[in-house]
């Protein structure tokens, strides 16, 4: 298929159509993709800038990119994998 040789990504509905199928979840069906946006994620987390100040408005962001890293922490990356 268009998704197995890679030529097309699957929408959001094909994703969870193809994990209902394969009785898998999305993590384990797309597992290089996971990884892929993982380490992206990572990379570009680190080289985020500080706040320049730290204000009301800022505190929701800086609080979710901190549960963003915790999370991104306990993941395997694709070095792990």
């Amino acid at each position: 298929s268009k998704f197995e040789f890679g030529r097309a990504m699957p929408s959001a509905f094909e994703c969870c159509a193809l994990s209902l199928i394969y009785g898998r979840a999305f993590d384990r069906l797309h597992a290089a993709l996971w990884r892929a946006v993982h380490d992206t994620l990572s990379e570009r987390l680190s080289t985020l800038p500080e706040c320049a100040s730290r204000t009301a408005e800022t505190f929701n962001r800086n609080a979710t990119l901190n549960r963003l890293a915790t999370h991104l922490a306990d993941q395997p990356s694709a070095d792990a994998a």
